[in-house]
């Protein structure tokens, strides 16, 4: 799913139990330009059960929604 969400900058994929990347970065939309050089983000992989569901909790009461 992909939810919008206003007033965060934050990008959070979550894959079932596997694994959680929180970042900054738009890797949806940043099409990178030469001109503006080196841009730096940061960001977290982590397959960390315990960081998993924390996220998970986060979102469900942030968004509403219940992630299986």
């Amino acid at each position: 799913h992909i939810i919008p969400a206003n007033n965060t900058h934050e990008k959070v994929l979550i894959k079932d139990d596997d694994f959680v990347v929180i970042t900054s970065f738009n890797w949806m939309s940043f099409r990178g330009n030469e001109k503006l050089g080196f841009r730096r983000e940061t960001g977290i992989y982590t397959e960390s059960k315990d960081v998993i569901e924390s996220m998970k909790q986060d979102i469900s009461s942030r968004f509403g929604i219940e992630l299986i």
